[in-house]
């Protein structure tokens, strides 16, 4: 996590570092595809077409999240995958998919608009498999990940 919100925070400090010229946009644009391809290739999965906190191939399987500590000692299982890369999906699509609209507007090419229909889809899917995991009171009962 701390490296994807470093590359995000530091994208307008590139921006401006690379003395980038008001008319041409062509080094922004190269150096935002360079974060967009870095970041998608450590942090996205394309069975979710959710980006993850952690690179996903160390997001832990099902099996080892269920066996994650309790976050607090009175024992409440950790429901929500905490410490894992996956409890924060939601959050970091939802930025994620709010640049691409902004990126749309200025640039209104088809490479964006596919970008952004994957991102949604994941978070509709993840509400999907939340909401087909809870049970009567409202519990989550199972945990979103690539299964």
């Amino acid at each position: 996590m701390k490296i994807l919100l470093s590359i995000i925070l530091l994208i307008p400090f590139i921006a401006f570092s690379q003395k980038i010229d008001c008319n041409n946009n062509s080094a922004l644009e190269s150096k935002m595809e360079e974060l967009w391809n870095g970041s998608k290739k450590l942090y996205y999965s394309p069975k979710t077409n959710l980006f993850y906190t952690r690179p996903v191939v160390k997001v832990p399987p099902p099996e080892d999240m269920k066996a994650l500590k309790p976050l607090k000692k009175s024992g409440v299982p950790n429901w929500h995958g905490g410490g894992s890369g996956t409890e924060d999906c939601s959050m970091l699509g939802g930025i994620i998919l709010a640049g691409l609209c902004d990126r749309y507007k200025v640039l209104k090419d088809d490479e964006t608009i596919n970008r952004a229909r994957a991102m949604f889809q994941g978070l509709i899917d993840e509400l999907r498999r939340i909401l087909d995991g809870l049970d009567r009171r409202g519990n989550i009962l199972g945990l979103i990940l690539f299964d």
